[in-house]
């Protein structure tokens, strides 16, 4: 018991575990739908973006020269038979579809379409896994038609794979999920365009399987890692990788060297923002906007680009284990509510001013720790319980000391 007085004091230990249990609360209180901006943007929020948004230098990074980033939208089915048939004299090493191919009215459009994609050497297509919300599992898979999946092998693009959070920042993606077996039959599925499960299985995502086929010992280094996702290594937007227009391949205006023995990813993009459509950009962390958000900012194909290049390069970030980041957290508050009532006891007429002097002091601390670990060491310190708990340590402690505290003793005194 001396032991314990000497070193643990009661009214910083009490505030610290109050300030935990009103973290463990919070999201309570925010489930109310008058709450659900407040509660999106607590969850999306990520130390780690201020890297990206305001301490990283952009032009700094080197672009990857093994992607090529092509735009087929708008194509038609013609038009791409056309285009993959230019592509395939160049021989390029991999190409991958972010599209789901469908067969239209064109019987002749469509043949020539399936022998284009025949003579590709390495083909990946795209599919996407779809949510069951009753049963909270993927249970089904949205594909290309069936005269074009048999010439390649298919990834998931789904860049969050949870029932629908597409408001929220990609910072990671899946290394594998599971698609569980559908209750349902196969016929009620054709409607929507999606093909049931018939057995549980794993599936892999869209830029995995075009690693597997650009170079197979890239993956399994991956998976030697033994985690089911990674941060994502953003290298930067579409001007860190070649791009080019479709109609600009159809025309016969680029360098010859440019395709050969590279990655080429086909999809749906606008590097120069001219369309207002947002189908197919999600949120990112180089958004300078890291707070308060309105549109998204980056396209699914310049996020596989991105999964891609990091997993070729094997720049990979490690991160803290939560439980580790939860007892440094605990510990950091634990010792700023020691100091706020140190101030409090000795200093009291400037208990605001230095509490607050402490506090910012505090915050320079780790985001100077979360820059260096991050950009330096390869590390993410998984702050956010850190920044969140000394957030509130002052509020709380005062709560406790003037308010709870008080109250308590005068509880239990009338019982006595």
């Amino acid at each position: 018991m001396k032991l314990k007085r000497k070193y643990i004091d009661t009214d910083p230990m009490m505030s610290t575990i109050l300030v935990f249990v009103t973290l463990v609360l919070l999201p309570l209180f925010l489930s109310f739908n008058f709450f659900l901006p407040l509660k999106n943007a607590f969850y999306d929020f990520a130390m780690t973006d201020i890297n990206y948004a305001k301490l990283r230098s952009p032009e700094k990074e080197l672009a990857d020269t093994n992607i090529v980033l092509i735009d087929i939208g708008g194509m038609s089915n013609s038009e791409l038979s056309d285009l993959l048939n230019i592509l395939n004299q160049n021989e390029p090493r991999v190409i991958g579809i972010d599209k789901e191919l469908r067969d239209d009215d064109d019987t002749a459009a469509n043949n020539s379409l399936a022998k284009a994609l025949s003579n590709v050497n390495r083909l990946v297509l795209s599919n996407r896994l779809i949510y069951n919300e009753d049963t909270k599992l993927f249970d089904s898979i949205s594909e290309s038609s069936g005269i074009f999946t048999k010439y390649g092998i298919s990834g998931f693009t789904n860049q969050i794979t949870i029932d629908d959070r597409s408001h929220e920042t990609v910072r990671t993606f899946k290394i594998y999920t599971k698609v569980y077996a559908g209750a349902d039959s196969q016929l009620a599925r054709k409607e929507t365009g999606s093909q049931l499960v018939l057995k549980d299985s794993i599936v892999h995502p869209f830029p995995v399987e075009v690693v597997l086929m650009f170079d197979p010992e890239k993956v399994q280094n991956l998976y030697s890692r033994n985690n089911a996702e990674e941060i994502i290594n953003f290298r930067g937007y579409f001007n860190k990788y070649f791009f080019i227009a479709g109609e600009q391949v159809l025309n016969y205006e680029f360098n010859p060297n440019l395709f050969n023995g590279k990655i080429l990813l086909l999809s749906y993009f606008d590097p120069f923002n001219t369309s207002p459509l947002f189908g197919y950009k999600y949120y990112s962390p180089l958004d300078s906007n890291y707070t308060g958000k309105s549109f998204p900012d980056m396209y699914g194909i310049e996020i596989h680009a991105n999964v891609i290049s990091m997993i070729i390069n094997e720049n990979y970030f490690n991160i803290i284990p939560s439980w580790l980041a939860i007892v440094l957290a605990f510990i950091l508050c634990y010792l700023m509510i020691v100091a706020y009532k140190y101030i409090d006891g000795k200093y009291q007429t400037w208990y605001e001013l230095l509490s607050l002097v402490i506090f910012v002091m505090v915050s320079l601390i780790l985001l100077g720790a979360n820059y260096y670990s991050y950009h330096l060491l390869m590390l993410d310190l998984n702050l956010n319980y850190a920044l969140f708990a000394i957030i509130l340590a002052s509020p709380i402690y005062e709560a406790y000391t003037k308010s709870i505290k008080p109250l308590l003793l005068r509880i239990f005194k009338n019982k006595s």
